[in-house]
């Protein structure tokens, strides 16, 4: 055999097996199920081997395996026994072909009459709890949420006995166990359920040791501790201190060993707390991008913890900008440079101050300026960190390099400017006020939160006695709360109100919106109201004093890509600025919907988002005809 034929009849072999593996794997087209009325059908299809196709425009074929078909038969009597139908059975599978390589696979079911509670015992649950001076009754039925005469399940059974030993266990009975058994009459459909509930004593906090610090004084971890001596054992108040610990940015471990051996009624505690890095250098960068806008700016950091003092930590920040389109004239340099000081403890225990000078400069379409702005601030947790407040004062100088000649000279005047100002001169003005804010948040996790609200009242007023040009007062509310329904979706809604309730705030300090975190309709600051000084019809943004935001979000969880999520968002935004309150109408909003994809990193997601514009987009409103709005930016909207 010369070697033509040789390559002739290898490349035949190869053919010949490639074919026989084709026609060996046979596609699973669809799966269904007969006689499923008790159980939701999908619950049951999810745990199987055998499945339909996955994907939307790229499908991913299962293989038909008879093996996997017989063990998917008995998954599916478990899950039916787990779920109180003991003589549920699959009486038939039948696998219909849909072509040479493509089947249907059947599963006919039979699932009998359910088993029920008959009886359900709890035994060795204390009375009362030792919540005060009498301590409260314990909620038995609302710990269990099981009853006589409903169907059995394991899953409900199993949360119940999780149930009553969490609530032991958080209310000081720290060695508290809870057994039981189940007992099924499988031909009567009845079972009887027992409990056994082993409490043992109510343990108390005894003395703390702190080890492992250098630099540190023992008093910032014990300043931080959620108990004191001879409080009732509580596992969330480990967990809050640890939490707190952890937040100082000292710290690079944290670990609380609790001396259980024996059971003893007192339990001594011991910290071991570990310092991080004194000195840290920050890279980074970053962009704000939309269909208008686009500002690149770079990072570099340098932060020494102790400096001068243990608890003082000194940073310096510089955060060059360039504006390649949008934000006043592309090409110019726009960011700022710092320094700041922050000190924990300060006078008093978990009190925080912090002083900053910022030197910045800031192109926007309105005006460019170059500013040196102060700050001092303090602020202190309270109610188990929940709530937050805080109080400062800003001073911020600034000397306006450009005013937008679309400024009328009644604009001018109404944002701080003189309607006869000389735009080739610099106008220069000193800024002070106070600020206060008071927050209340019970978010389970502030960066990316799944549950729970957020509160928050914001203060700002100007005037003589703040040295101050501009007298006026500010306040902002705001609310946002998140509740998720199943672990892939997200329901997030916010409610942000604004109001100078007296005096003209100047251009720096007036509400504007429209952006990646404000309204996704606009782009940045371009829902405002508008000033038209040019023949040409340029409007520039003056802003208002009066803003109303709105927002509905629905997150979706995809799938994993490199380790991290991949989120789809479908969004609606409303909202209003206007030069005075009584413009403001809250039923004749600017509305737009939209959708965006996540992508979830160590430092947040990156988003992306389309709006689109529903209504008030004619003349004589803001960016009349421009509909679509997108952004690219970094962390969730809201």
């Amino acid at each position: 055999m010369g070697p033509g034929e040789r390559i002739r009849t290898l490349l035949a072999l190869v053919a010949c097996g490639c074919g026989a593996a084709t026609e060996s794997y046979v596609k699973i087209v669809g799966v269904n199920l007969e006689g499923d009325t008790a159980i939701a059908k999908g619950d049951i299809l999810a745990g199987l081997r055998t499945r339909a196709p996955r994907g939307f425009l790229i499908k991913d074929y299962a293989e038909y395996d008879e093996a996997a078909v017989a063990a998917d038969r008995e998954r599916i009597i478990s899950y039916y026994q787990r779920h109180g139908y003991f003589s549920a059975r699959v009486t038939d599978v039948k696998v219909a072909r849909e072509g040479e390589d493509r089947v249907t696979v059947t599963f006919q079911i039979s699932e009998g009459a359910p088993t029920r509670i008959k009886k359900l015992d709890v035994e060795g649950m204390p009375a009362r709890a030792p919540d005060g001076p009498d301590g409260e009754a314990v909620p038995l039925r609302d710990l269990l949420q099981i009853e006589e005469g409903e169907i059995y399940g394991e899953e409900p059974y199993l949360a119940a006995k999780a149930r009553l030993e969490r609530f032991l266990v958080q209310r000081g009975y720290a060695y508290a166990a809870v057994a039981g058994r189940v007992e099924v009459d499988a031909g009567a459909h009845e079972a009887a359920v027992r409990i056994d509930v082993t409490p043992g004593p109510v343990v108390t906090m005894g003395p703390t040791t702190v080890t492992g610090l250098e630099r540190l004084p023992e008093s910032v971890v014990r300043n931080r501790l959620a108990w004191d001596e001879g409080d009732r054992y509580d596992p969330r108040r480990i967990e809050r201190t640890k939490g707190r610990l952890y937040q100082l940015g000292y710290l690079s471990s944290v670990d609380i060993g609790l001396a259980r051996e024996g059971q003893p009624a007192v339990l001594p505690t011991t910290i071991v707390a570990h310092e991080g890095a004194r000195h840290e250098l920050k890279l980074g960068g970053g962009a704000a991008l939309d269909n208008a806008n686009l500002l690149v700016r770079p990072r570099f950091g340098y932060l020494v913890r102790g400096f001068l003092d243990p608890l003082l930590t000194l940073e310096l920040d510089a955060r060059p900008g360039f504006v390649v389109m949008g934000q006043g004239q592309a090409g110019q340099l726009a960011g700022s440079v710092g320094a700041s000081l922050d000190r924990h403890d300060l006078l008093a225990p978990r009190l925080h101050g912090s002083l900053a000078v910022i030197a910045e400069v800031t192109q926007l379409q309105t005006y460019s300026a170059r500013e040196l702005r102060g700050r001092i601030a303090f602020d202190r947790p309270f109610v188990d960190d929940h709530l937050l407040l805080g109080a400062g004062y800003q001073l911020r100088l600034l000397d306006f390099t450009s005013i937008s000649d679309a400024l009328t000279a009644a604009d001018r005047a109404r944002v701080g400017l003189p309607a006869d100002v000389d735009l080739s001169l610099r106008l220069s003005y000193a800024l002070g006020y106070f600020e206060q804010s008071i927050a209340y948040d019970l978010r389970d996790n502030p960066a990316d939160p799944q549950d729970g609200i957020y509160l928050e009242l914001r203060a700002e007023e100007s005037g003589t006695l703040s040295r101050s040009e501009f007298p006026y007062v500010k306040l902002a509310p705001e609310a946002r709360g998140y509740v998720s329904p199943f672990d892939w979706l997200v329901v997030a809604a916010r409610l942000r109100y604004g109001d100078a309730v007296s005096g003209e705030p100047p251009i720096t300090q007036r509400y504007f919106s429209g952006g990646a975190s404000d309204h996704r309709g606009f782009t940045f600051r371009r829902l405002s109201p508008m000033s038209t000084g040019t023949a040409d019809g340029v409007t520039v943004p003056i802003g208002g004093r009066t803003l109303l935001e709105t927002g509905l979000e629905l997150r979706f969880r995809l799938f994993r890509l490199w380790g991290n999520w991949v989120g789809a968002v479908a969004f609606a935004d409303g909202g209003d600025v206007t030069l005075t309150p009584a413009e403001m109408d809250p039923l004749h909003l600017h509305w737009a919907v939209g959708g965006g994809l996540r992508y979830n990193t160590v430092v947040g997601p990156i988003r992306f988002d389309v709006g689109y514009r529903l209504n008030r987009y004619g003349p004589g409103e803001p960016d009349a005809g421009d509909r679509v709005a997108f952004h690219l930016s970094l962390g969730q909207a809201f």
